[in-house]
């Protein structure tokens, strides 16, 4: 299959489209074929080589973390061949089938590349609803964005009636380096 990889780390010129071996699913993933891939900072810091320490990176490297697809094998029993998903691959987004390992079926609201720029977010999300603990109705949340669209997104979190916080005063808060 074709797939947009890296056979050393550096900066993009290092990409190319090359034929690798196409992935499989195993237990408690799912092989989709690829209609949106993003590009999101982790695949830069992987692609400069930055992430060498943590992460073992065997060449070529398809690159891509977060994709949206159809499924066409399956490795669970949650979903069916057909289904549209979202989520996080182990094989490498990019490319013209991958393998997700975590993934949500696809909002039908959403376009493929919406779609396929929320895996890593949410993640991220999850990642400080963790770290922050347990969070109870009526407990208030900071949701703090820097941009006009972070700033509507938390707006609208404190109108929505079904929102299990507000944004006001933090119950913890996490200090981010500029």
């Amino acid at each position: 299959m074709r797939a947009v990889a890296f056979s050393e780390c550096g900066d993009p010129e290092v990409l190319q489209v090359a034929q690798v071996d196409g992935p499989h699913p195993g237990p408690g993933h799912v092989r989709i074929a690829v209609r949106a891939a993003s590009v999101n900072p982790f695949d830069v810091r992987v692609l400069s080589g930055s992430m060498s320490a943590p992460l073992k990176v065997s060449f070529p490297h398809v690159t891509g973390h977060d994709a949206a697809g159809v499924i066409d094998e399956v490795g669970v029993a949650e979903v069916t061949a057909g289904d549209a998903v979202l989520g996080l691959s182990v094989t490498g987004a990019a490319a013209e089938f991958t393998v997700l390992d975590d993934f949500v079926r696809r909002p039908a609201a959403l376009s493929w590349e919406q779609a396929s720029g929320l895996a890593n977010i949410a993640e991220t999300s999850a990642r400080v609803f963790r770290e922050l603990g347990d969070i109870e109705p009526g407990q208030i949340l900071l949701v703090n964005g820097g941009s006009r669209r972070g700033r509507r997104d938390a707006d609208g979190l404190q109108r929505e009636p079904r929102a299990a916080c507000a944004c006001a005063v933090a119950r913890k808060l996490i200090l981010l380096p500029d």
